[in-house]
């Protein structure tokens, strides 16, 4: 029984040099093909690394993505739906091997620029496999469903830096651009409260935001959650507590309904 210890001892030992020896061997190269083919694996779309990738494995995985573009659906307007000069990933491995628990330390996004686009049948760019949806049918039959199941994932330090967000929802003809987005992410679970705390550019003026929203599950499943709402600016500050939920169509992608404080400066 000691030597049977010994040997598992031994052999973890062996795995954790293994990984963090295997970027001082394996060409970054063949790391970046990896990384797009899964990419467009899994949502069929093109992601490309222009710039270098950086890499390691233990005790934390990290990922440090620069130039980032990701192609945009087929036939729309841009090319790319997201572009980004860095992508920066901090994941913690034990918990994800022995607990199956997602926890992700680090998730920062420094200068992405995210198009946003609604199609007049309602679909949004953002959603993956509409234009073949046989192709989920076909991952079913081949027993993917059954591979691998997470029991709760955790962010940490998820950020935007500098970004440049647009929507545009071609049913209604309604479009929004918020620019020098600079926001922090706050997700204990994806069953817990959402918290959005940062600054953006609307129309030309600079906005303060402070977000809460109670369940995110919820109201990305069309469920209406309890969500609070705090702007700040040199026009106006607004407070908003009530619910709101994903909407099917109208000029925002959301519902909204609940009690607003407004204090304006101006009507004008």
């Amino acid at each position: 029984m000691r030597r049977l210890f010994r040997l598992l001892i031994l052999l973890v030992v062996l795995v954790i040099v293994g990984l963090l020896v295997a970027p001082n061997f394996i060409p970054m190269d063949v790391y970046k093909t990896q990384i797009e083919r899964a990419a467009e694996n899994a949502t069929g779309r093109q992601l490309t690394i222009n710039g270098d990738l950086k890499l390691a494995f233990f005790p934390q995985f990290q990922i440090e993505l620069n130039d980032v573009t990701f192609a945009n659906r087929e036939g729309s307007e841009p090319a790319h739906m997201a572009t980004m000069e860095q992508l920066s990933i901090g994941l913690d491995v034990l918990p994800l091997i022995l607990e199956r628990q997602v926890i992700v330390e680090r998730f920062v996004l420094s200068r992405p620029i995210i198009v946003l686009d609604m199609d007049r049948r309602g679909h949004g760019n953002w959603e993956f496999g509409i234009e073949t949806p046989d192709d989920a049918s076909a991952d079913d039959a081949d027993g993917g469903g059954d591979a691998f199941f997470l029991n709760e994932i955790s962010l940490g330090d998820m950020r935007l830096v500098n970004g440049d967000v647009s929507y545009r929802d071609r049913r209604s003809g309604a479009a929004y651009h918020f620019e020098d987005i600079d926001l922090t992410v706050s997700l204990p679970t994806l069953s817990g409260p959402l918290g959005l705390d940062g600054q953006l550019t609307y129309n030309g003026e600079r906005l303060n935001l402070d977000t809460l929203v109670a369940s995110p599950s919820d109201f990305l499943n069309g469920t209406s959650t309890p969500v609070e709402v705090a702007m700040r600016s040199s026009v106006m500050n607004l407070n908003f507590n009530g619910a709101a939920t994903t909407a099917s169509g109208g000029a925002l992608p959301f519902n909204a309904g609940g009690d607003v404080d407004l204090d304006v400066s101006s009507v004008r």
